[in-house]
């Protein structure tokens, strides 16, 4: 009897271990309890270099300090994330069974090892940039995560579809740097997670209140009457 009971307190205690790897902040917490918190880290990890990038390419940094919480929740230094089928697809191409792989054909690849496919399969950086792209912009794929990183990962997001953030279309920004297309014709939201847009949304909201509230108080200031 008492070890048919002290299995099942090791079952209980397992599972119970196995939830809260799942869901450390409870089944039924939202993402929004977190955005106080992702708000607060992105301040402090990224917002100074990201407005200094975004003024100097007429880019709105709002856009980029959601990006950043969306793909790496403002972590510094961001984590790197390997995707073993995109691995293979790349070695796929290296070989030459299939043509391509986006923009990459075999000629690109024959004379790449193992090692630097794995890098190409790697997401790096602030915004979980594929290594890949990074060959599209001269650099290699390890950059994306390293000391030039942000500028570099801002450059490529500029290259590919700085024309829908300049017309300040984020939601199509955002979809396109998840999926890589436009949101299609039907509306369906196509990101592997579907609170994707509509928390990015949130954020750059919340980023454009306080950058407003900034001028604000920065313009009073200007009106105070000097002191004699």
């Amino acid at each position: 009897m008492q070890k048919k009971l002290l299995r099942w307190i090791i079952l209980i205690a397992i599972f119970y271990g196995i939830y809260l790897w799942y869901f450390p902040n409870g089944l039924g917490a939202s993402q929004e309890s977190d955005a106080p918190n992702h708000v607060g880290k992105l301040r402090a990890n990224y917002a100074e270099e990201i407005d200094e990038i975004c003024q100097t390419r007429n880019l709105p940094a709002e856009y980029f300090k959601a990006l950043a919480i969306l793909e790496c929740s403002a972590q510094k230094p961001a984590p790197s994330r390997f995707e073993p089928k995109i691995f293979e697809r790349l070695k796929e191409v290296r070989a030459g069974k299939q043509p391509t792989y986006g923009v990459l054909k075999t000629s690109q690849l024959r004379e790449l090892t193992d090692e630097h496919l794995r890098d190409m399969a790697t997401s790096w950086g602030t915004f979980q940039l594929m290594g890949y792209h990074a060959y599209t912009i001269g650099i290699a794929p390890r950059e994306l995560g390293g000391e030039d990183g942000l500028r570099q990962s801002i450059l490529w997001i500029e290259k590919n579809y700085g024309q829908y953030l300049r017309k300040n279309d984020f939601g199509n920004a955002f979809h396109i740097h998840n999926t890589g297309k436009p949101i299609p014709l039907t509306g369906e939201h196509q990101t592997y997670d579907s609170q994707y847009i509509p928390r990015g949304l949130e954020f750059i909201k919340i980023f454009q209140e306080e950058r407003i509230k900034k001028e604000i108080e920065k313009r009073q200031d200007t009106l105070k009457p000097k002191k004699p």
